[in-house]
């Protein structure tokens, strides 16, 4: 498969995906899904960089549109960190909400909720 309109997606995906393996695992640990939105945001840098890396085109308007979107993506990122890393012994209203909608297994559902974050990263 050598479609860059396919390929870049995908392995953007897939970077997002298992980072966001990793943080469903912090959270189901610390019990705090919250930290979903910090990792959301610092995806955006990881895509910036998969796109930099495998995207043909102009090196200096590539690596300036990329860093564009990552400094945005940082600036985002580290303020949410800062906003949610600030309260992590207690989870934000709206995920306590669904962890109580989600009923006797809220951990396979948020599981799910970090997938499509992912997805909805790409």
């Amino acid at each position: 498969m050598n479609n860059p309109y396919v390929l870049i997606p995908l392995v953007s995906f897939a970077c997002c995906s298992l980072i966001m393996i990793l943080v469903w695992i912090w959270a189901w640990r610390i019990r705090n899904a919250g930290v979903v939105d910090i990792f959301w945001a610092f995806n955006f840098t990881v895509i910036a960089a998969v796109i930099w890396l495998m995207a043909d085109g102009y090196e200096l308007r590539k690596t300036l549109v990329c860093a564009l979107a990552g400094l945005w993506s940082l600036r985002l990122g580290i303020y949410l960190l800062v906003r949610v890393g600030s309260h992590l012994k207690e989870e934000e209203g709206r995920y306590r909400q669904l962890r109580q909608e989600w009923g006797p297994h809220p951990d396979r559902a948020f599981f799910f909720f970090f997938q499509a974050q992912a997805l909805s990263n790409i």
